[in-house]
């Protein structure tokens, strides 16, 4: 953007709000920013075993303390919007022990069969929409309906 050679791009909000705010990962602000059209819902999971949930809210995340857990692969935005969310809600990441892995790597590390010679194994992960057939193509396994 400072040396005009993008005009147009596709980011999460967060990252707009950072950049227009000169805040988080982008130090500089950038009010000539213009937002154009939400291209799709973003909807956020944290799939988790029956071992963190005690109460099936976003608090049980805290028990994620001393776990494996997948945020994303590094860098990802889903990494970014993981790290948001938990911080906003009080969760220290320091506490954690954390994969950076993508969707299909993190479902066949959460398998109960996962191959840990080859890749860490996680107890939990982090996922954006869109990776239920993902999970289905590699792991085998179905969402509860």
């Amino acid at each position: 953007m400072d040396e005009d050679q993008i005009q147009f791009g596709i980011l999460q909000r967060h990252y707009g709000a950072y950049a227009w705010n000169g805040s988080g990962p982008v130090p500089k602000a950038y009010k000539n920013l213009r937002s154009v059209s939400m291209l799709w819902q973003n909807v956020e999971h944290f799939v988790v075993t029956r071992k963190v949930t005690k109460t099936g809210t976003i608090g049980d995340m805290i028990n994620l303390y001393g776990e494996n857990f997948s945020i994303g692969a590094r860098n990802s935005g889903t990494e970014g919007s993981g790290r948001l969310i938990l911080g906003k809600v009080g969760i220290d990441l320091e506490m954690v022990n954390l994969a950076y892995q993508g969707y299909g790597p993190s479902a066949d590390a959460l398998a109960p069969w996962a191959d840990t010679g080859r890749r860490s194994r996680v107890d939990n992960f982090r996922r954006c929409s869109g990776m239920e057939q993902s999970l289905w193509k590699t792991s085998g396994w179905r969402p509860c309906r």
